[in-house]
């Protein structure tokens, strides 16, 4: 015949901890989760001001592409119109050697 056993009425239900677990590991335990949430929210805040330079830096080299842009046609105009002047010069230099 098989017993079936009873819970006490002095028997604790639900969720309990065995009395050979020490405070000192609970408290270890609960150090460790503090840290790793501390840990957590320091590398979360990290990725955010990396985030926040990245895209400062790619506003920034965006601009500056533009204005390398209008350098570049600005130096090019410039060239064309020194190249026309050297001309000139040329040709004023060989009217002055045939006088």
């Amino acid at each position: 015949m098989a017993h079936h056993r009873h819970p006490s009425p002095a028997a604790p239900r639900g969720w309990w901890l065995d009395r050979r677990i020490s405070l000192g590991l609970i408290a270890a335990l609960l150090l460790q989760a503090g840290s790793i949430v501390w840990w957590a929210a320091a590398k979360e805040q990290q990725d955010r001001f990396q985030d926040s330079r990245l895209s400062q830096s790619e506003a920034l080299l965006n601009r500056m592409s533009g204005e390398q842009a209008l350098i570049s046609e600005r130096l090019a105009r410039i060239e064309a119109r020194g190249e026309s002047q050297l001309e000139i010069l040329r040709q004023l230099q060989k009217r002055t050697e045939r006088e």
